[in-house]
């Protein structure tokens, strides 16, 4: 009997199949039996796992339905929102994620109390940047070849801003 899933549309994206290793010290600790571990962390698109697995069969689905944009969801620092823009990009797929005004909120949050100043100031103040020349947005979307010039170039200036000078209520939208 054939196995059902075959049927379903793929786009090969991972790398498999993924090595299996062995964990000799691990396996002498507990003083055996021999330990290995599959590594499903080097199917590729920035960590791998399961998810890379589930985008072949997705945006295979997106491409035979002549999809443009692929739409998905997830938490702030999501790994499938990272996996699914990365495999997008990689296919040819404008990718948008969606975070609810909440996340949003809360993620300014931490960028604001998280000390680092990497975080706080280039990442608060590009995204800020963007937010106020949504032209520039739409230009880094349609040309995503620039993304990496753009990135350091404004590295220096994005630095010396302070993201502390501006309450988050600033940002608020009036109901």
């Amino acid at each position: 009997m054939a196995n059902p899933i075959e049927s379903l549309p793929r786009v090969a994206l991972a790398a498999l199949p993924t090595p299996l290793q062995p964990l000799k010290r691990l396996s002498a600790a507990l003083g055996g039996p021999e330990i290995w571990v599959k590594r499903d962390d080097l199917t590729g698109a920035g960590g791998g796992g399961n998810k890379v697995r589930k985008l072949e069969f997705l945006l295979a689905d997106a491409l035979a339905q002549k999809a443009d944009v692929v739409v998905t969801g997830g938490a702030i620092q999501s790994n499938h929102v990272r996996q699914t823009a990365a495999l997008c990009g990689a296919l040819g797929l404008a990718c948008e994620g969606v975070l609810n005004e909440r996340e949003f909120h809360n993620y300014f949050g931490v960028l604001m109390i998280a000390g680092n100043e990497t975080t706080r100031h280039t990442i608060s103040h590009g995204m800020l940047a963007l937010m106020e020349h949504p032209e520039q947005l739409q230009l880094l979307r349609e040309r995503p070849e620039l993304i990496a010039n753009a990135t350091e170039a404004s590295r220096p200036v994005l630095r010396k801003s302070s993201t502390v000078a501006t309450p988050l209520s600033t940002y608020e939208k009036s109901t």
